[in-house]
C-alpha cells in the first residue's frame, strides 16, 4: 500500500516506510499469536452469569428486559465499551450492527447513519439522548457525538426504527440513548497517548449518599491527526491533517426524586476545505478552523400518586454555537431550543403498562457570513414552536400474548415575515405490534410505527445566491415494519431482525433555476434489509458480540449513501486474574465510492501487581493498515465523492487508575 508524507524529505520518506513495512510484519505476528492464545483459553470452565440480563428503558419508558422490549433494540454494554477501548464515542458505535459514521463537509459535522438513511442535508434522521434527555440541534437536525464524555458511559441502547411516538420529530431512523454510570461509589482516572500526538484522558467520580447521588464525568482528546493529500472541487491537490481537541464535561446530581443534570462541550478541528478554492490559493490556507461549542441543562422530578400511577416532569435547555474560520471569511452558527414534558406512568408493575404525556419545544438557529455581512438562515430570528400529545403503552392479550401501541399528535407553528402568515404543520404517528413468547426467553415480535421529522433551519430559512429558502416545507414522515425473532441461552443471546423503512415527503435539494437550489419535499424511497446480532459468553473469562447487516434501498440515486454488507466482531478474554485480551474487527463493502475495507483492532489490558488499582493498555488499531474512506455527502463533484479517515496503524498506550 502507498503511503502519503506530505511533509517529508525523500530520505525520510525511504527510511518511514522502511519502518511500517517492518511495524507491519511485527503487528500481523502479535496478531496471530493472540489469535492462537484466546483460542487455546476456550477450553475454560463455563461462566455463570450473563452479560444482557440488563433492565432497559428507552424502548417504551418502562423497564424491561431485553426479550420483553417493545422496539428492536441493540445494547452497548459496559463490557463492550472496555472491549472497545474508544478515544471517541463515534469510534464506539462504529462496531454496532448497522450503524457507520460519515462525513460532511469534511469532519465538522459528524453524524452516524441507521440502516443505510443517509441524506446530504446533514440529518441522519436519527435522534440522540443521553439518559433519555434529547440533544437535538434545529439548525441541521444532527448531533455532535464528541459531547458525551465516555467516561460517563454505562451502556448504550439502539432503537431501530421509526420512534417517533415515544421520542418525537427526528426519531425517524432510530434512537442512539446513552446511559451514564451510577452504581456504587467509584473514582477512576484513564491517561492515553499514542499516534500522531493523541492524547486522550479520562475522570469519573460516583459519591452516593443516603437520599442522592454526585456524578462527575470528563473527557479531554486531542491530535494532530494523520496526514493526507486530497483534492478539492477544482481538482487542486491540498495537505490536510485531521486534527481535532475536545472537551466534554458531565455532572449529575439528584436528591430523593429531584435530579439535574449539566453538560458542556467545547471542540476545536481542522476541516477539510473542498469546495470555493481558486486558483494559487495557497494549500495552508485551505484549512478551516473551526470551534464548536454546546452544552445542556436540566432537570425534573418524579412524584408517585398511589402504587399505579407516577407523575414524571422533564425540562431541559440546549445551545449550540460554532465559528467556521474559513480563507475567505468566517461563518458563525448558533442555536437553541427549550424542550418540556410531563408525563404519567401507568401500572408500571402490571404486565400491561401506560404512558400519557405532553411536550412543548420551542427552537432557533441562526447563521451570519461575514462574507456577506448578513444572516443567509435565521436573518429575522423566528422561533419554531411544537406541541405533542402522546400515549404508549402494552396490553396483555393472553399469556403468550402482548400487543403493543400508541400514538403521538404533534403541532408545530412558524412565523414567515415574508409571506406575512403563520406556517402551520401537524402529524400524527402511530405504533402497533405483536409479541409473542411460545417458549421460555424466545420471544417473536411484529411491529410497525411511523415518525416524522420538522425542517432543520437550514432547510427551511436557507437564503443565499445559490440557495432559496421555503418556509412551507412539510415534515417528513416515515414508517417501519420489523418482524424480530430474539432467543436467550444460558451462553448466548442473538437476534433477527427483517425490516422495511418507507420514508415520505422527503425533503431534498431541487434546481429551480437562475442557479438557485431550493429544499422541498419532493420524494419517497424505501430501505430494507436483515440484521443479526448477537452476545455470548461461552467460558470463563471469555465474552464477545457479533453482528451482520443487508442494506438496500428501492431508488438507485441512494446506492451511493448506503452500504450493502456490514460485518462485526468483538472478543474478550482474561488470560488471568491480572491479563485480559480484546480483539475488535469491521468489514464494511463498498459505500458509494468510498472503498470496502476489514478494521481490525488488538488491545491487552495488565492489572499492575506493584499499585493496586492501577492498570496498563496496549492498543494497535488498525493493524492491516486499511485504507478506510468514507462518503462526502455534502459534495456532489467528482472529485471529491470521499473523504479519508485513517490509512495507517494507530497505537496506544495508556494507564487505569482506579481508587
Amino acid at each position: 500500500m502507498e503511503r502519503v508524507y506530505p511533509h517529508q524529505t525523500a530520505q525520510e520518506k525511504i527510511i518511514t516506510s522502511l519502518w511500517y513495512d517492518k511495524s507491519m510484519i511485527y503487528t500481523k505476528q502479535l496478531f496471530i499469536y493472540c489469535l492462537l492464545f484466546l483460542g487455546a483459553l476456550t477450553h475454560a470452565e463455563p461462566m455463570t452469569g450473563t452479560p444482557w440480563n440488563i433492565k432497559i428503558n428507552s424502548a417504551d419508558k418502562h423497564y424491561h428486559d431485553l426479550l420483553d422490549t417493545s422496539s428492536r433494540v441493540e445494547i452497548i454494554t459496559a463490557e463492550e465499551l472496555q472491549l472497545l477501548k474508544c478515544n471517541r464515542l463515534s469510534e464506539c458505535l462504529e462496531f454496532a450492527t448497522g450503524i457507520s459514521s460519515l462525513n460532511t463537509e469534511g469532519d465538522i459535522f459528524q453524524t452516524s447513519t441507521i440502516r443505510g438513511n443517509t441524506l446530504a442535508n446533514y440529518n441522519t434522521d436519527t435522534l440522540l439522548l443521553i439518559d433519555g434527555i434529547p440533544i437535538r440541534n434545529p439548525y441541521h437536525g444532527s448531533f455532535n457525538l464528541d459531547m458525551i464524555p465516555l467516561s460517563a458511559i454505562d451502556r448504550i441502547e439502539i432503537l431501530k426504527g421509526a420512534n417517533s411516538v415515544l421520542y418525537g420529530s427526528n426519531a425517524m431512523n432510530g434512537v442512539i440513548n446513552v446511559i451514564t454510570r451510577d452504581s456504587s461509589d467509584d473514582i477512576y482516572l484513564l491517561g492515553r497517548y499514542g499516534s500522531f500526538n493523541t492524547l486522550h484522558s479520562e475522570i469519573g467520580l460516583i459519591q452516593n449518599y443516603t437520599q442522592g447521588s454526585l456524578r462527575l464525568f470528563a473527557d479531554r482528546s486531542s491530535s494532530d491527526g494523520e496526514s493526507f493529500l486530497i483534492r478539492d472541487e477544482n481538482n487542486l491537490t491540498r495537505d490536510f491533517a485531521q486534527d481535532y481537541e475536545t472537551d466534554a464535561l458531565v455532572v449529575k446530581a439528584d436528591y430523593k426524586r429531584l435530579w439535574l443534570h449539566l453538560q458542556f462541550s467545547d471542540r476545536h478541528l481542522g476541516n477539510y476545505k473542498t469546495s470555493g478554492f481558486e486558483a494559487g490559493t495557497p494549500p495552508q490556507n485551505a484549512l478551516e478552523r473551526n470551534r464548536e461549542f454546546e452544552y445542556l441543562g436540566a432537570f425534573g422530578f418524579s412524584i408517585p400518586i398511589d402504587r399505579d400511577f407516577l407523575l414524571k416532569l422533564q425540562s431541559n435547555y440546549h445551545a449550540w454555537s460554532l465559528n467556521k474560520r474559513r480563507y475567505n471569511g468566517e461563518w458563525d452558527y448558533e442555536s437553541w431550543s427549550l424542550y418540556n414534558e410531563l408525563e404519567l406512568h401507568m401500572f408500571e408493575k402490571s404486565k400491561s403498562s401506560n404512558v400519557l404525556g405532553i411536550s412543548f419545544e420551542h427552537s432557533n438557529a441562526r447563521r451570519y457570513q461575514s462574507e456577506i455581512n448578513d444572516y443567509d438562515v435565521g436573518k429575522n430570528d423566528e422561533d419554531t414552536h411544537d406541541v405533542s400529545l402522546y400515549d404508549n403503552g402494552n396490553y396483555q392479550l393472553h399469556e403468550q400474548l402482548d400487543l403493543v401501541y400508541g400514538g403521538r399528535l404533534s403541532f408545530s407553528s412558524y412565523h414567515d415575515p415574508l409571506l406575512e402568515e403563520e406556517i402551520r404543520n401537524n402529524n400524527f404517528s402511530v405504533r402497533a405490534g405483536l409479541i409473542y413468547s411460545p417458549l421460555d426467553r424466545l420471544a417473536l415480535k411484529l411491529l410497525y410505527a411511523q415518525a416524522y421529522r420538522t425542517p432543520s433551519y437550514l432547510e427551511k430559512e436557507v437564503n443565499s445566491s445559490i440557495m432559496a429558502s421555503n418556509s412551507e416545507l412539510e415534515p417528513e414522515t416515515s414508517e417501519s415494519y420489523d418482524l424480530i425473532l430474539m432467543h436467550q441461552l444460558q451462553q448466548l443471546h442473538y437476534t433477527v431482525d427483517l425490516y422495511y423503512t418507507k420514508i415520505k415527503n422527503r425533503i431534498i435539494p431541487v434546481d429551480i433555476g437562475g442557479g438557485q437550489e431550493q429544499y422541498q419535499n419532493r420524494e419517497q424511497t424505501g430501505f430494507y434489509g436483515l440484521e443479526l446480532n448477537g452476545k455470548f459468553t461461552f467460558n470463563k473469562g471469555l465474552y464477545g458480540f457479533a453482528g451482520y447487516a443487508y442494506t438496500q434501498s428501492e431508488q438507485q440515486k441512494d446506492k451511493h449513501l448506503i452500504y450493502e454488507h456490514m460485518l462485526t466482531l468483538g472478543l474478550s478474554q482474561q488470560a488471568s486474574a491480572a491479563l485480559r485480551f480484546n480483539a475488535a474487527f469491521k468489514y464494511l463493502d463498498d459505500w458509494g465510492e468510498a472503498s470496502d475495507y476489514f478494521l481490525a483492532n488488538l488491545s491487552m489490558e495488565y492489572q499492575l501487581p506493584f499499585v493496586s488499582g492501577m492498570s496498563l493498555e496496549i492498543i494497535a488499531n488498525n493493524i492491516f493498515e486499511e485504507k478506510i474512506d468514507l462518503p462526502e455527502v455534502s459534495r456532489e463533484s467528482s472529485n471529491v465523492l470521499s473523504i479519508p479517515t485513517e490509512h495507517s496503524t494507530h497505537y496506544y498506550m495508556g494507564l487505569k487508575y482506579r481508587f
